[in-house]
């Protein structure tokens, strides 16, 4: 299937996931995504079956308050694991103000070839330091293997011009299900990953969504 359908597709099944999914599926091992309505940009949250917190992304900084309220909504005292910013552009970041303020966080990703000298990222960026966190440069190829799950950076090495280009570009495979989330990356960065044979076949491709969609993929224990 082309990559074009698979992004129609992708948002059409996201939109009709039902609730009775993950309540039906409790005696299996599960992983949900949270694509929480932050307007502009975006915000998803991951839950990994053992527990494991991942924030990619926490919207504008009006939108903070709500990113946060979400999260404790899922889990009371939650902490988050990981916190990645795809690049530091204001719709992306913002919010992540109110969740290093709130929340636990313990590793924070970013693309660091991403600059940005505007007083969001730099607060942002002051703001994990405080934190204490340990903070990680996500460079192509960097990988994470937690709870069964590979996520993997599969954005291309060069440094491009535009903060969007220069995007994280998150590679999710669980089940043999998978699963890129691309930040604001372009044509241009797609085209370059697809010439670099970064990526292949992708299940489900997450664009930019502008409302709440859930989707749960579920593993036989």
């Amino acid at each position: 299937m082309k990559f074009k359908q698979k992004i129609i597709s992708s948002i059409l099944s996201l939109s009709l996931v039902a609730s009775n999914l993950f309540i039906s599926n409790a005696a299996q091992q599960q992983l949900e995504a949270h694509f929480i309505d932050v307007g502009q940009g975006d915000s998803i949250y991951i839950e990994l079956p053992d527990g494991t917190d991942i924030l990619v992304d926490a919207g504008l900084a009006s939108k903070g308050s709500n990113v946060v309220s979400y999260l404790k909504q899922q889990e009371k005292d939650i902490d988050i694991e990981y916190l990645i910013a795809t690049h530091p552009d204001a719709d992306h970041v913002g919010g992540m103000k109110e969740v290093f303020t709130e929340l636990n966080v313990k590793n924070f990703y970013y693309p660091e070839d991403a600059e940005s000298y505007s007083v969001i990222w730099n607060t942002v960026s002051i703001l994990a330091g405080l934190e204490g966190c340990n903070i990680v440069d996500a460079k192509s190829g960097t990988n994470l293997n937690l709870s069964g799950v590979n996520i993997k950076f599969v954005q291309p090495s060069k440094d491009y011009s535009d903060n969007n280009d220069d995007s994280l570009v998150i590679l999710v495979d669980y089940n043999n299900t998978e699963i890129l989330l691309t930040g604001d990356a372009t044509s241009q960065t797609e085209k370059d990953m697809v010439n670099s044979n970064l990526i292949s076949d992708i299940d489900t491709w997450i664009v930019n969504l502008n409302q709440t969609n859930y989707l749960w993929i579920t593993k036989q224990m």
